[in-house]
């Protein structure tokens, strides 16, 4: 009986390997049709003020077009820091949701100030629908774009606008056929993995993601904002406080006035 056993082990572990090895084999012919040598990609920040659009367009070389299209899946992992927000209300529109599936690593504060937020990371799966082929020149194109906004910050006695950086998100492929909408319970514990300079591959379910590019996360777009000047905080307060009374006292005499109205008619 126990000979028995560990031969069914044995036997586990083989059909283990050649699933591995066939997995790799198809990934790996992904990751051949969307690399470096193939892909071309411009990108851009638009929309002055608090509230940007990040767009994004690819542009891949292929002689096998057909497989990109059934088979090859592509994520985009950005990360942001407290001085961003994005607002998972507004990602669900169909302006956006029709482009991609999206994840958040936790909950996003919309309203909460820089120095009481923290770092996120925001997950976009793309989908193969908006992925647009020419059969003829053998090159294909995604264009899209997220939307991201910039917290206000607490006023300073340095400066009057805080600038601060936003890296370049990730780029990653995998011919995954799983339900990629499944894989939310791994996108949540991505901030040590995401961290790392350059990820070859990471396994997760039945799926190998890798990224593509490393030159596609390393330029930085540089932004600011506006702040308050703290010097001037001892007059602004007491003036805000004082028109927040006189604003209050207003609206209180003026419901004494449509109630006295109201009296006068019943009478």
């Amino acid at each position: 009986m126990l000979i028995k056993l560990k031969i069914i082990f044995k036997l586990f572990l083989i059909g283990q390997n050649i699933i591995t090895i066939l997995t790799n084999e198809i990934t790996n012919r992904c990751i051949n049709l969307i690399n470096p040598t193939t892909l071309r990609y411009e990108k851009n920040i638009d929309n002055d003020g608090f509230h940007k659009n990040y767009k994004i367009n690819l542009q891949i070389n292929t002689n096998d077009i057909d497989y990109l299209k059934n088979y090859c899946n592509l994520m985009i992992v950005q990360k942001f820091n407290s001085n961003f927000y994005v607002d998972e209300f507004e990602l669900r529109q169909s302006i956006y949701n029709q482009a991609f599936l999206f994840f958040l690593s936790q909950k996003v504060n919309t309203e909460s100030i820089e120095y009481r937020s923290e770092s996120f990371m925001l997950v976009l799966i793309i989908k193969k629908k908006i992925l647009s082929c020419d059969q003829q020149s053998n090159y294909c194109n995604i264009s899209f774009a997220y939307p991201f906004h910039l917290r206000y910050h607490a006023p300073s006695e340095k400066y009057l606008n805080q600038r601060f950086k936003l890296n370049s998100p990730r780029l990653l492929a995998s011919d995954c056929n799983e339900d990629l909408s499944m894989q939310k319970e791994f996108f949540f514990k991505l901030n040590e993995k995401f961290d790392a300079e350059f990820i070859k591959d990471f396994f997760f379910k039945n799926c190998f993601w890798t990224e593509i590019s490393e030159d596609f996360s390393e330029n930085e777009f540089e932004l600011a904002v506006p702040v308050g000047n703290a010097n001037f905080s001892h007059i602004v307060i007491p003036v805000t406080l004082g028109f927040l009374i006189i604003l209050a006292l207003y609206v209180s005499n003026l419901f004494r006035k449509k109630s006295l109205e109201f009296s006068i008619k019943d009478d």
